[in-house]
């Protein structure tokens, strides 16, 4: 048929018999029932070229029962469900306008070999209906649009989905595109948008649900959403230049089936809430891109492994810029930037799995860089700074911190560790207490090593209490404020071992060297200088003082033993007082 008009039928055109239909030239079809154009299961193939279908609000624009479906062009108006391609065989659709109320834009049944629509613009009424539902085959959207829905394509059972070339999908309800069953999908430069405008709280609905086999999306920009990606199941793979900007919920969501997910160079902006990313599967990857304006960066949670790199920066105004949760969840962070909104509240990094490593991290503007609270944790260069703690390691795991980690804070700690931790070690670690005042190391038990290093603009250098074992050496510098002390020791039990330490006080020279207060000291060789008193030792243990060491104080004592000390020894020390004070004052036990 070519050109004309059918008008004021009930059904437009109704193919039952076998054979080819040609619809062209501008013909026009106006009806008011069921069909527009009917295609049945025994004709070959039908081609519509600009042709004109308008409902009156009901009924259905074209349908195909079998063959292939090709329409060109021209336009469906005023329809209940634009296309519905039921039958085997093939839908191709370019150029074609299709504006419908409440059920569908296109359908394509699971018999569908293939679908595929080419710039095609599709019109919703009233934010109502489903833009594109596939249920099987291969569907392909080329560029075009989908507007005003309350879904934008819906795609289950099994094959491949394809949205590419600009595609822009506007809805007004659950989600931009859902995936189902066991389907392929790539998102290709495709452009989804809520009806929210974010800044408001208005922002509804989830832009990807992948809930299929393997999901790609390279370019693709979300916005106007309460959550950008969720994926329940599969593969998912984000590429460089997709941003997402997501309201409450989260930016992308990985539940607990999901075997790996990989975000590279993706861009995600929250609205001040909601967390960036939020992984439940076995494996995390983010390479690159970044995180910012969200309540909280990264969770990982499971049994998983999260491997953050190559310069991901992550901006939070929340709890935490990076949690790992789970007994056997492991981490692995390189050249990530953290940052808080810099009011002393927040944590860089909390640590409750099985194990992580940090290698050059930064992180700024939060109360407490690091916190661990289970497993073992090794960081490797980097630096914490603005904090009031750098890093706290609890539970009963491992701490070790080297290579030239830098940590500067107020007030709080460099390091604080917890009585059950097993051991901490830190090799060539600068701590930096910038208002003079706080303890560079507190342990409260563990075996703690310091080797190398600087700790300065402390009170403290280093406390250690409790039951545990102290070792310091290898050059280690520590600088401590008036009136504070460089290494303190607390407990009955605890043992502290002092190897080529330099402890330098500043001000008038009013602060202590080594202050222990029961357990047993040893200080072999190193200088301890600007003090009012070098070494003090009290309480029931013993003190043993050897190999060189150099002690120049002012005023007070380069050695004070309480009444209560087991035993004391000194061999080969260098004591240089100013020319007042007592050079070694003995009130122990034996000496």
């Amino acid at each position: 048929m070519k050109g004309g008009s059918i008008t004021n039928v009930q059904m437009g055109i109704d193919m039952a018999g076998s054979g080819t239909l040609t619809v062209e030239d501008g013909t026009r079809i106006e009806f008011k029932g069921t069909h527009g154009v009917k295609v049945g299961g025994s004709v070959t193939s039908a081609t519509l070229t600009g042709v004109m279908i308008r409902g009156d609000g009901k009924g259905m624009g074209v349908y195909a029962g079998a063959g292939n479906l090709t329409v060109k062009g021209g336009s469906i108006t005023n329809v209940l469900t634009g296309i519905d391609m039921s039958g085997s065989g093939t839908l191709t659709v370019s150029g074609t306008e299709i504006q419908f109320k409440n059920g569908h834009g296109v359908r394509v049944g699971e018999k569908v070999t293939s679908a595929t629509l080419t710039n095609v613009q599709i019109k919703g009424t009233d934010g109502k209906g489903m833009g594109v539902h596939a249920e099987g085959g291969n569907l392909t959207v080329k560029g075009g649009s989908i507007t005003n829905v309350l879904t934008g394509i819906d795609m289950s059972g099994s094959g491949t989905l394809k949205v590419e070339d600009g595609t822009k999908i506007e809805f007004k309800g659950t989600h931009g595109i859902g995936v189902w069953g066991d389907v392929t999908v790539s998102l290709t430069g495709t452009k989804i948008m809520g009806e929210g405008n974010g800044s408001d709280g208005s922002s509804t609905g989830i832009g990807v649900i992948m809930a299929g086999k393997t999901m790609t999306m390279d370019k693709v920009d979300i916005s106007g959403v309460a959550m950008g990606v969720y994926a329940g199941s599969g593969k998912l793979v984000i590429r460089e230049g997709t941003t997402i900007n997501f309201a409450k919920t989260y930016g992308v969501k990985v539940g607990a089936s999901v075997t790996s997910t990989e975000l590279t160079r993706v861009t995600i902006v929250g609205e001040g809430k909601g967390t960036g990313v939020y992984a439940g599967g076995k494996t995390m990857m983010i390479t690159g891109g970044s995180i910012t304006n969200v309540q909280m960066g990264i969770d990982m949670a499971g049994s998983g492994t999260l491997k953050v790199e190559d310069g991901t920066r992550i901006s939070f105004k929340g709890t935490h810029g990076i949690g790992v949760w789970g007994g056997t969840a492991t981490a692995e962070l390189t050249e990530v930037t953290i940052k808080g909104e810099g009011k002393d509240k927040g944590i860089g990094v909390i640590m409750a799995g099985s194990s992580g490593t940090m290698k050059d991290v930064r992180i700024s503007g939060v109360g407490m860089g690091v916190e661990v609270k289970a497993g073992n944790l090794t960081i490797t260069g980097g630096e914490i700074k603005e904090v009031q703690t750098g890093i706290a390691m609890m539970g009963d795991g491992k701490l070790t911190v080297e290579d030239n980690t830098t940590i500067s804070f107020t007030r709080g700690y460099g390091v604080k560790v917890g009585g059950m931790v097993t051991s901490a070690q830190l090799t060539k670690v600068t701590i930096t207490g910038t208002d003079g005042k706080g303890k560079g190391v507190y342990a409260k038990g563990g075996t703690v090593m310091v080797s190398g290093g600087w700790i300065r603009g402390v009170q403290t250098g280093i406390d250690m209490s409790g039951s545990g074992t102290l070792t310091v050496k290898d050059g280690t510098v520590i600088t401590v404020t008036e009136n504070g002390y460089g290494v303190g020791v607390w407990g009955g039990t605890a043992t502290a071992e002092l190897t080529e330490v330099t402890i330098k006080g500043e001000g008038e020279g009013k602060g202590t060297g080594v202050y222990a207060e029961g357990g047993n000291l040893t200080v072999k060789g190193g200088w301890i200088r600007e003090v009012e008193k070098g070494i003090v030792m009290i309480g029931d243990g013993m003190l043993m003082v050897k190999d060189n060491t150099t002690i120049h104080f002012t005023r007070g004592y380069g050695v004070y033993v309480g009444g209560g000390a087991t035993s004391t020894e000194l061999k080969d020390v260098q004591i240089k007082g100013e020319k007042s004070g007592y050079g070694v004052y003995a009130g122990g036990k034996e000496g």
